[in-house]
């Protein structure tokens, strides 16, 4: 889709009760949208960024931050997140209880200890290829 940066804007300070957003496959997503949407949606509970290529570990660092109320997060194929973004989400208060791995190849086995040690709610872990 042609969802971009400037649309995350405009939800943050329009929509702040938002508490599920999907935008899959947006590609024009970046970070800075994510940051901007934090800031001005702390009520998102569900988070789906699957296939955004543009993210990165920054962004998984903010909405582990900023979204305290955070319970669902698929990061299906986005092939820039590492096991620090993993690592954001293990020492963040957040009571995250589904995270979508899969297809996120620079994902290793250190990553899942720092889900396995911080991030006790978690429900459902979804690492498929």
């Amino acid at each position: 889709t042609n969802i971009t940066n400037r649309s995350l804007m405009q939800l943050a300070f329009g929509c702040p009760n938002i508490k599920t957003l999907s935008v899959q496959g947006c590609y024009q997503i970046t970070d800075s949208g994510l940051e901007d949407l934090c800031n001005g949606c702390k009520m998102l509970e569900v988070v789906n960024l699957r296939r955004c290529r543009n993210i990165t570990n920054d962004a998984v660092k903010c909405l582990a931050v900023n979204l305290k109320n955070l319970r669902c997060l698929d990061l299906y194929s986005c092939h820039r997140i590492t096991d620090v973004a993993l690592g954001y989400l293990a020492n963040s208060s957040s009571g995250i209880k589904e995270l979508v791995l899969g297809n996120c190849p620079k994902v290793t086995d250190v990553g899942i200890v720092y889900l396995a040690k911080g991030c006790r709610s978690i429900e459902r872990l979804d690492l498929f290829r």
